[in-house]
């Protein structure tokens, strides 16, 4: 089979006078090359190098080649001249040697047909051993230093132990330069080049080994014949390009590219003066040199650029150069920034040893971006959504890359997943930034991740560290170990040493807080004494010191389980102190509490909050509720001496400011607290009326008229604003906007995102998980996505983009409202003067009529409704206060209905509210896992039962409820003011639970019954239940694989409910004709009702999302 390589760009020694370019099309081995160029090439340089005089000494390519030629000679007699055969021997080089030795050698032994194996020294004994037995090396190229001396006979003796069926390689120390150059040629015709075939293996590299022992990875003829072609997709000539790769080890990936880039492309290799011991490089020492060789292109790691960033002199000539290229890690943004604004060239240069390298050598133009790159022609990536808006890049095979590694198909197309994990530009399609490992995300026993490279980065950008490791797998939240610089070591035993040392990385940690989402974050703790405790930060033990790999990266794995006693100690020492450190209030008053509680709370926030905000608008999330929920329990059990095991357990949400914790704290601790009793429910109702009362005040003159019947005539087209598109809903109500030929513009607002992803990529990836077609939908000419912010004045876009849609919108739909179950009424009011804020914009419009407002409310308003609708359907009207008490959801739905009722009625402006009930999955099945039946229906195959009951459900499949919300819009309301948004052909549950009984192979049984088995399992699997990680609390396994347990008050309260309710479930049985009238969807006579498919479909997507295991 013909293994040519097609045609490739021709962008290289495009105008060299001295270097020709060989055939790279993969008819020539790399061997191959160097011989052509000793013919043509005779006048062109290969390297270049300065003395300590600062004499410049330059080798061309003869004068290489021929040194090559003596290497091979003198590696063929170090092997008895062993023969080529089958298995060619496996040579390795263990030193580190200076670059030009290095590179040479490694030319040498595949010109002698044996197998070369560079193998960094900074490897452990173990890990060499571990490479050597693998591949079966036949003989090591030692270096002369006794620090390699001392790691050969460690490996020999692990060899002998542990792998005493392997053959002990020869070993002889490595050839210096003068034993190389400045030598006799030699005659070469008794050797010739033999090892020809595409599929030959020619060198081994090894992985990095970060989280185990480093993997062998060959490199074969066809592989280094594409590797030769990458600087070719790139957009600049190379040729003649002096790179200086003084600091890059000749064992790393990238220095092994440059022995085939060298032969492709004519580029110059400038290096530091060949000695033994080699120079170990500086940042000042590197400047020298690359000056020294008027290199144009330095290639060095992120830290020494972050030195040369401070030296005004050093910038002002690297101005003057091709540029820097960095890679192996990030490099500090702040110093890439500056640097470009001051006139130097940054690029990125990423790849990996099984996928070669992946961004363009080199782009055209950079600029700020530099941290940025697209994948050039010759990569096929595939773009795996990972959550958090990053992917995971998979290589798939093209004719111009095969990776060395294959491990996944896509397509039927071989590929390499590379468990890198990069984020999108977030206005730039097609350019990416490298965000972390997928194989390094810690798992945290809340479900939450934290994804510790980007963390780790910046940390180990502290002039106080080297670096750094997260851990906190299978714990509640993360933790760190610090690795200080040499001259900031110490012995962690000194507490005070400890102190002292935290707080000069502080402000570092503090950076990272600010970048890392609310799991992820290293929370400072202050004991009883003077000295400060940062409880999640530890510093590393002189014995135990970090392992690193050859890239000289912590060995992540492996510093963990060095560590897991000390790590194991930390959590506990930190659950058993919860915050018990601060000293809880001699007295409850209401002064003393209020510190007391102002305190905690401040302490567990990143940032201070006042005593009336509400601190879930101020960031607090679950975690950090739990955490303030805990603390103040424990001092009320230590002080008051109350039995807090009966606590509610969303006390917290119920108050959510210093001053509404500090209150209920003393209410608690002098036993005068209440919990539903009915002058409670009366103060929820008074607090829901005096909000309505609040944001139905002032509201604006309006010169337009209400639309009317003539309205249609009047607009040309329709522009609608329409918010929430990211969610469920919203998803399908975009796309259902863009399908339809009367709707002419559509501005999709949407909250910007907390972990900075840009709005295109989130409704990219909402739309795909819905089974809708994105790139139909969002190619649209209709659709602009907006980032807006609906609760603030102007939206928080620009003037001009609010003025611009404000000019032209003639229908408003408001999708968009907080879901937290937990949360009180006043966490609510932010969406709340959303809603004002968009009738303000409603009733001030310029348009001559008024725009019309839809606003997506939810049957949740019928909290308390005796017989919930047994007999007659409950009216699509306004109901009262008292009906809506139950959470803080759904009395800010009531009180956002009460406002759009006053509006109704003292405004020309007209709102419809669309209560909207309960949604199930669209045409892919895509039921949001969390939800209270998916929950359900995962917990009965453990059960092994599912509920059933013979009264019906109106669940609407999303793209349904999206049609008829679309419709609504050229619907005629005249007087209507509410509609009920279900499916009008409601279904026996009883059929649905049937077919789900059949699929799932469970029985069915009562709604009481099933809730009493699962009481009964509950209780039986608490005290036998064994986590996968036993670092995860069992109780919190118990709610993994039983997830109805977390909504089991809300199940109970269902059950309750179902003997009066008029629908299955507890759902009040409710009135449609409003509904029915006003969409041609909900009329039409041939809607399906629910039934087998629509199951199906759910169980695909719940298999599909890992809810329910895959059937046999």
């Amino acid at each position: 089979m013909d293994r040519s390589l097609p045609s490739h760009p021709q962008t290289q020694a495009l105008s060299s006078n001295t270097f020709r370019p060989p055939p790279l099309d993969g008819s020539l081995t790399l061997p191959e090359l160097y011989e052509w160029h000793l013919e043509h090439s005779s006048e062109h340089r290969l390297f270049v190098f300065a003395d300590d005089e600062g004499d410049v000494r330059t080798i061309k390519w003869p004068e290489a080649v021929h040194a090559v030629h003596v290497g091979a000679k003198l590696v063929r007699k170090r092997l008895g001249n062993e023969p080529h055969s089958a298995n060619p021997p496996i040579v390795v080089i263990l030193a580190p040697s200076d670059t030009i030795t290095y590179f040479v050698l490694l030319m040498a032994i595949m010109r002698a047909n044996y197998i070369a194996f560079p193998i960094s020294p900074r490897n452990s004994a173990a890990a060499v051993a571990h490479l050597v037995s693998k591949t079966g090396v036949k003989h090591i190229l030692l270096g002369q230093e006794q620090s390699m001396q001392d790691l050969a006979n460690e490996m020999t003796e692990i060899l002998k132990t542990q792998y005493p069926s392997v053959a002990l390689p020869q070993i002889s120390p490595i050839p210096l330069f003068q034993d190389l150059f400045d030598q006799p040629v030699i005659n070469m015709d008794d050797l010739p080049i033999e090892r020809k075939s595409p599929d030959d293996i020619v060198i081994y590299l090894h992985s990095s080994g970060s989280t185990a022992f480093p993997k062998p990875i060959p490199w074969t003829n066809h592989r280094f014949a594409q590797l030769a072609l990458i600087p070719y997709f790139g957009e600049r000539d190379q040729t003649d390009l002096v790179w200086s790769i003084h600091t890059i080890p000749m064992f790393h990936g990238m220095g092994i590219l440059q022995l085939c880039w060298t032969a492709s492309t004519g580029t110059v290799m400038a290096a530091f003066e060949p000695k033994s011991p080699a120079v170990v490089p500086t940042a000042d020492g590197l400047f020298k040199a690359a000056a020294a060789t008027n290199s144009g292109l330095i290639f060095c790691v992120p830290a020494i650029i972050e030195a040369w960033s401070r030296n005004p002199i050093y910038v002002k000539w690297l101005a003057t150069r091709t540029g820097v290229l960095f890679g192996g890690g990030p490099l500090n943004k702040m110093a890439g920034d500056s640097m470009t604004a001051q006139g130097v060239n940054i690029f990125i240069l990423y790849g990996s040893t099984e996928g070669g390298i992946v961004s363009p050598v080199l782009p055209g133009e950079v600029g700020f971006d530099w941290d940025y790159f697209t994948f050039p022609e010759n990569i096929s990536p595939e773009m795996i959504p990972h959550g958090n808006n990053t992917f995971e890049l998979v290589m798939l095979t093209n004719p111009f890359c095969k990776p060395s590694v294959i491990n996944i198909k896509i397509r039927g197309i071989e590929a390499y997943a590379t468990s890198d994990l990069f984020t999108p530009h977030p206005t730039k399609p097609g350019y990416w930034r490298v965000y972390g490992r997928t194989d390094d995300q810690i798992m945290h026993n809340t479900g939450e991740k934290t994804n510790p490279g980007p963390l780790e980065n910046m940390l180990n950008q502290d002039p106080h560290v080297i670096s750094s490791v997260m851990f906190g797998r299978g714990y509640f939240q993360a933790g760190i170990i610090v690795d200080p610089k040499p001259e900031f070591k110490f012995n962690p035993d000194d507490e005070l040493k400890v102190a002292a040392f935290r707080n000069k990385i502080w402000p570092t940690v503090q950076k990272m807080n600010a970048f890392a989402p609310q799991q992820s974050r290293l929370f400072k703790e202050v004991s009883q004494t003077s000295i400060s405790q940062f409880h999640m930060i530890m510093v590393v033990n002189p014995s135990k010191p970090f392992q690193y790999t050859a890239k000289n990266t912590a060995r992540r794995q492996v510093i963990i389980n060095d560590y897991n006693e000390e790590i194991e100690a930390l959590y506990a020492s930190v659950e058993a102190s919860t915050q018990a450190n601060i000293p809880p209030p001699e007295e409850w008053n209401i002064v003393s509490t209020t510190d007391f509680v102002r305190t905690i709370v401040n302490k567990v926030l990143v940032h201070k909050v006042k005593d009336n905000d509400d601190i879930f608008n101020h960031g607090c999330d679950s975690l950090q509720a739990t955490w303030i929920r805990n603390s103040l329990l424990r001092a009320l059990r230590d002080s008051a001496r109350i039995d807090t095991r009966e606590a509610v357990e969303n006390f917290v949400y119920d108050h959510p400011s210093i001053n509404a914790l500090s209150l209920y704290m003393v209410s608690v601790a002098s036993g005068v607290v209440t919990t539903g009793t009915q002058s409670e429910k009366m103060d929820k109702v008074s607090a829901m009326q005096a909000i309505v009362t609040k944001y139905t005040a002032d509201l604006p003159a309006s010169n337009s008229i209400s639309a009317g019947p003539e309205s249609a005539a009047a607009q040309s087209g329709h522009i609608v604003l329409v918010t929430g598109t990211t969610g469920a809903l919203g998803c399908y109500l975009l796309a259902e906007l863009a399908s339809r030929a009367n709707i002419t513009r559509i501005y999709a607002l949407n909250r910007p995102s907390k972990q900075d992803e840009s709005l295109l990529e989130r409704q990219r990836k909402a739309l795909v998980d819905r089974g809708l077609d994105a790139t139909t939908v969002l190619t649209s000419p209709k659709i602009y996505l907006l980032e807006a912010d609906v609760t603030m004045p102007g939206f928080g876009i620009p003037s001009h983009i609010y003025n611009e849609v404000h000019a032209s919108v003639t229908h408003i739909i408001h999708n968009s409202w907080t879901v937290d179950f937990n949360l009180a009424l006043s966490s609510f009011e932010p969406s709340i003067r959303g809603l004002r804020y968009l009738v303000d914009f409603a009733l001030t419009s310029p348009l001559p009529i008024l725009p019309k407002l839809i606003y997506t409310s939810s049957i949740g308003v019928f909290q308390n409704v005796p017989e919930q609708g047994k007999g007659n359907p409950l009216p699509e009207d306004a109901v009262a206060a008292d009906v809506a008490v139950g959470t803080g959801y759904t009395e800010s739905k009531w009180v956002s209905e009460q406002i759009l009722g006053k509006v109704w009625e003292t405004t020309p402006l007209k709102p419809l509210t669309v209560r909207v009930g309960q949604l199930c999955g669209g045409p892919n099945g895509a039921w949001n896992t969390r939800e209270w039946l998916p929950s359900l229906v995962h917990s009965a195959t453990v059960v092994k039962c599912l509920p059933t009951e013979d009264k019906d459900v109106t669940w609407i499949p999303l793209n349904i409820a999206a049609n008829g919300l679309v419709d609504f819009i050229d619907a005629e309301l005249e007087a209507t003011r509410v509609v009920h948004l279900i499916h009008p052909r409601p279904v026996p549950w009883a059929r649905l639970a049937e077919i789900l009984s059949t699929k799932l192979e469970i029985p069915l049984v009562p709604f009481s019954t099933w809730i009493e088995e699962l009481e009964i399992l509950s209780n039986s699997m608490k005290n036998s239940i064994a986590p996968p990680d036993r670092n995860v609390d069992p109780s919190v396994e118990l709610l993994r694989q039983i997830p109805a347990l977390r909504i089991l008050s809300f199940l109970k309260n269902m059950s309750q409910l179902v003997e009066i309710s008029g629908d299955a479930f507890g759902f009040p049985k409710l009135a449609v004709s409003n509904a029915i009238n006003l969409s041609a969807t909900l009329s039409n006579p041939g809607l399906q009702q629910l039934g087998e498919k629509d199951v199906g479909l759910w169980l695909n997507y719940w298999r599909r999302a890992r809810l329910l295991k895959d059937k046999v």
